[in-house]
């Protein structure tokens, strides 16, 4: 790894006249989890009157379809809640830009 590092910094200039849109860029890589399941599926149901009913079909008269179609209804909402908090951290951190160009000395 160190020795890729090298040959990258002795190829600096070459890289920057070939690519200069990445001068003064940083690349992040993050994950996310969430710690509490079972509070963010609550959330989902709490927050989708759809799901709510379909739940309460699916209880009264519980068979693999209407089941599964809950299952379905939660996934979508987890899917959708999961970007939206994606966004969120990609948004807040549009503002570590001036953070990474102190650190770039």
């Amino acid at each position: 790894m160190v020795k890729e590092c090298e040959h990258l910094s002795s190829k600096r200039k070459e890289l920057l006249e070939t690519f200069p849109i990445v001068e003064g860029r940083i690349e992040l890589g993050l994950r996310a989890f969430w710690k509490d399941m079972p509070s963010i599926f609550q959330e989902i149901v709490a927050e989708n009157k759809i799901i709510q009913q379909a739940k309460k079909e699916a209880q009264k008269n519980p068979n693999q379809f209407k089941v599964a179609a809950v299952g379905e209804l939660v996934q979508k909402a987890l899917d959708d809640k999961k970007e939206k908090e994606a966004q969120k951290i990609l948004k807040s951190s549009l503002s570590l830009k001036s953070t990474a160009n102190f650190f770039k000395g």
